[in-house]
């Protein structure tokens, strides 16, 4: 899979995927960006 790494650099979610440690953190780290992202009600 030598083709893997320029994959990871264009996606970084496979990157992670790929990786599976920082999985939870991305997953994270999504969660809260769209809540902020989310308009107050």
């Amino acid at each position: 899979m030598h083709y893997s790494a320029d994959l990871a650099m264009q996606f970084p979610v496979l990157r992670c995927l790929l990786l599976s440690d920082c999985v939870k953190t991305d997953t994270t780290q999504i969660i809260t960006h769209t809540h902020i992202m989310e308009p107050t009600k």
